[in-house]
């Protein structure tokens, strides 16, 4: 049996965000409808009814059947464990040149030229996101991979800016970075509890609080990209007013619209988690499975997001 090296783990994790920001549509204008859509509810127009027919802020679905197992099922190799390094080794040739080159660095050093390389291109926003991310892209490979590839793959003129805008609120901000459905995203340790809490200074350099760092930070990258990919924040500032809801109708529709994307994310976290964590009698960098995890389960909640406006109409 074969054992896993450490490139193994990278090499899966760039297969991920390769294959998931290639083939995940970035168009917000497609039809509800479209088999191309990697999540979907069902029957139709059930979600739109029950929200306008809810009379009460505690609403919850009913009778509504959502399924995101679309977007795993891009993900080949989450399937077929057994088989999982020979698999590995055919989809890496498909990746882009450059998270190749990445990924076989022979050393930090190299992968560190690679990374800076990148970011020190030509274009004024990248060295402006450089300067910001590079305590963390220089010397954790698992996040710098997230940002290469969201970059190469999803590049808009105003994205670097509004990745950027997400990191400076995460670190910065009192209440953290928040996302378009109003959850908060914050950092482990909060410095203003550290002369305090003793506990939380001594986790800011613990294993659990780095996995806490790479989960955050990768779903930072993926979150803020697919807001500007899908419109998602002017879309569903639209959905009240545009359905006349009362003031608890939007609440729900807030909650559910919340709720639906957890779902997808949690499933599809979970899955590719597993897999990294749990290759035949194997287990790779925690660190790595977090990255991989969260890409795929953030990317999958910004989808479910991206349905669930269409089935509303907007």
């Amino acid at each position: 049996m074969r054992i896993p090296t450490a490139n193994d783990g990278y090499a899966f994790l760039g297969y991920v965000q390769h294959t998931l920001s290639q083939a995940v549509p970035a168009d917000a204008k497609r039809h509800k409808d479209d088999p191309s859509l990697l999540a979907s509810f069902r029957p139709m127009g059930s979600l739109k009814n029950q929200i306008q027919q809810a009379t009460s802020a505690k609403a919850l679905p009913h009778s509504i059947s959502f399924d995101p197992s679309s977007i795993l099922d891009l993900l080949s190799l989450v399937h077929q464990p057994t088989n999982f390094f020979g698999e590995l080794a055919d989809c890496f040739k498909t990746i882009n040149s450059d998270i190749q080159n990445l990924i076989l660095s022979p050393t930090p050093e190299h992968a560190r030229a690679l990374i800076e390389g990148f970011f020190g291109a030509d274009v004024a926003a990248f060295r402006d996101i450089w300067a910001t991310i590079q305590p963390f892209a220089k010397n954790q490979l698992a996040i710098a991979l997230s940002f290469v590839s969201t970059l190469k793959n999803l590049f808009t003129p105003n994205l670097p800016k509004t990745i950027l805008d997400a990191y400076t609120e995460y670190f910065f901000s009192e209440n953290g970075y928040q996302t378009v459905d109003s959850s908060l995203v914050v950092p482990p340790v909060q410095w203003s509890m550290a002369e305090t809490d003793l506990a939380s200074l001594k986790a800011l350099v613990s294993e659990k609080a780095g996995v806490h760092y790479v989960r955050d930070l990768t779903n930072l990258t993926v979150d803020a990209a697919r807001d500007v990919q899908y419109n998602l924040r002017e879309r569903f500032k639209k959905v009240s007013p545009g359905l006349g809801l009362t003031t608890e109708q939007a609440q729900v529709a807030t909650r559910w619209f919340k709720g639906f994307g957890a779902m997808a994310e949690g499933a599809v976290t979970s899955a590719v988690e597993e897999v990294v964590l749990g290759v035949g009698q194997f287990q790779l960098n925690p660190i790595i499975a977090a990255a991989a995890g969260s890409y795929a389960g953030t990317l999958a909640r910004k989808a479910t997001q991206h349905v669930f406006l269409l089935e509303l109409g907007f």
